[in-house]
């Protein structure tokens, strides 16, 4: 069975940010709406929505030097890493506050603890 797991370093216009994370390919998957059923597509941009999912809690370095000692501690604690240490280019600034989930978010209290859907795209926040 696949791990799926990366120890991934985003680099940004404003430092380096480092995680263990699987299925890193979903920064490029986008929410689409279509005949009322929730889609997805591919694109050649990551969508800042799953770029802050992520990377929002991830430690931040001013150097590339420094983040890649900490990927390497990751990777030693962790042990067994699929597809080893990445990187991952993106070259804005990494978002000050959770972005949109969807190009049009429509979202509706769903849950006791506050939680809220989006009717759009279905994405739970």
């Amino acid at each position: 069975m696949s791990a799926d797991n990366h120890i991934a370093i985003l680099i940004s216009t404003d430092g380096y940010r480092v995680i263990h994370c699987q299925a890193l390919d979903n920064l490029v998957w986008w929410h689409t709406v279509g005949a009322g059923e929730h889609q997805h597509e591919q694109r050649e941009e990551i969508n800042p929505f799953v770029l802050w999912c992520y990377f929002s809690g991830a430690k931040v370095f001013k150097t590339r030097e420094e983040a890649f000692a900490y990927a390497q501690t990751l990777y030693r604690k962790i042990g067994y890493v699929e597809y080893g240490i990445c990187e991952v280019s993106y070259d804005k600034e990494f978002p000050k506050e959770c972005p949109p989930c969807c190009e049009q978010p429509i979202l509706e209290a769903t849950a006791e603890d506050g939680g809220r859907t989006c009717i759009n795209c279905g994405e739970y926040l």
